[in-house]
């Protein structure tokens, strides 16, 4: 899929963001099976990636003000589709 935009934190925030997958798994047989989520550079933490029907929801937290992180979502389906997200995270002090 794409870059799917940024957000903003504070270190000490738990936040999260959902990927809808409605509209590419539309008129198909396909439900999604598994999630995995990569993180660059180290220092920001996934606290969980689950899948929810046609959504994914993925958890982080902490991070080092200043720095941006990138996660990585890799979506996989049951009929072998593959899916790579990302989302840009800029955690800053304020």
């Amino acid at each position: 899929m794409s870059i799917l935009g940024s957000i903003s934190k504070q270190p000490r925030e738990i936040l999260d963001f959902d990927i809808s997958y409605t509209a590419v798994l539309a008129g198909r047989s396909d439900t999604l099976s598994t999630v995995s989520t990569e993180v660059a550079p180290a220092g920001l933490t996934v606290v969980s990636s689950q899948i929810s029907g046609d959504k994914v929801k993925v958890v982080f937290s902490g991070g080092t003000a200043a720095n941006t992180y990138k996660i990585t979502v890799l979506t996989n389906t049951t009929a072998g589709l593959k899916y790579e997200d990302e989302v840009n995270v800029l955690v800053e002090e304020a």
